[in-house]
């Protein structure tokens, strides 16, 4: 399993690459590659910039928590200030929800169309992020409902599965 975090579509493509690069070194192996995604999928297209305000704040926490950057209170990590966030120029809404799986159904089917053309196999649907709870159900509803009949239909190789 990889994870691309915030960073952009090449990434997930220099991930692949390793990771067949690994299974060719191995033969005799034939592992499957599932990727870690965070997921939002939104009705209209203007809502992906809540998830994108949202992944945001989770990293606030996130970089504290990975890195010490902040202080703990009472046992919660503090958020940090988004200008001591490593990487912070991957946090603009617009690359967010270019590099993330937020969209509309539509949006996600040709993002994940893009991943299993790359070589990823499973997906595994990052829903834990800051989100609302409602905004996080409906997500998860749309997503069965509209994007995984897509991915149903096509049989054989190639086939991308979500977790």
């Amino acid at each position: 399993m990889t994870t691309p975090l915030r960073k952009p579509f090449s990434e997930v493509q220099s991930l692949v690459g390793r990771f067949e690069s690994a299974v060719a070194g191995n033969p005799g192996r034939t592992p499957e590659h599932m990727m870690q995604r965070l997921t939002c999928v939104v009705e209209k297209e203007e809502d992906a910039e809540i998830p994108a305000r949202a992944v945001v704040n989770y990293w606030r926490y996130f970089e504290n928590l990975f890195t010490g950057a902040g202080s703990v209170n009472n046992g919660f990590p503090e958020p940090v200030d988004l200008e001591t966030i490593n990487g912070k120029e991957d946090c603009g809404a617009e690359d967010l929800c270019e590099n993330m799986l937020f969209g509309t159904p539509e949006q996600i089917i040709a993002k994940l169309n893009r991943y299993r053309q790359a070589g990823v196999n499973h997906l595994l649907y990052g829903a834990n992020f800051d989100l609302p709870h409602a905004l996080t159900k409906r997500s998860l509803q749309l997503f069965i409902a509209e994007v995984m009949p897509h991915f149903r239909e096509q049989a054989g190789a190639g086939r991308l599965r979500a977790m």
